[in-house]
């Protein structure tokens, strides 16, 4: 199975003190699109990309030291995660979303799902160094 992570940044810094005070902190948000064997799965126009990032590169650093844990993409915005990562054993993981737009029973392979958040993490990283951000993912690549 195929597992490929989209997104388009917005790199447009908001205005209003509430706004402008989350961005400084590292909410940079956009459209995240996750594409199982090229079918669109997961689709979220708001999605804090950086705090992903973050989570992905942790995340990241554990498997490349050998343990194989859950990966739980929760936000403040909502009670449960968005995003998991299940692992299954035998290094196959299920990922699963609570907005996901269909059910798979295919498993990825580990191998199949680092080189998919590293792309990922290497794509937001070079977004986020353009635009001077003082959010990067360098110590995760």
């Amino acid at each position: 199975m195929d597992i490929r992570f989209s997104f388009v940044l917005d790199t447009d810094v908001p205005t209003g003190p509430e706004y402008y005070g989350s961005f400084m902190n590292g909410y940079i948000t956009g459209n995240l699109n996750i594409y199982i064997d090229e079918k669109l799965f997961f689709e979220e126009p708001f999605t804090n990309l950086a705090e992903l990032g973050l989570k992905l590169g942790k995340w990241l650093q554990k498997i490349r030291s050998g343990v194989r844990e859950n990966m739980d993409f929760d936000t403040i915005d909502h009670d449960e995660a968005i995003i998991n990562f299940l692992y299954e054993g035998e290094d196959n993981w299920r990922i699963y979303s609570i907005w996901q737009e269909f059910e798979t029973d295919k498993y990825i392979s580990t191998t199949v799902l680092v080189e998919a958040v590293t792309h990922y993490l290497h794509e937001l990283n070079k977004e986020l160094h353009s635009i001077d951000y003082f959010v990067t993912l360098d110590k995760y690549l």
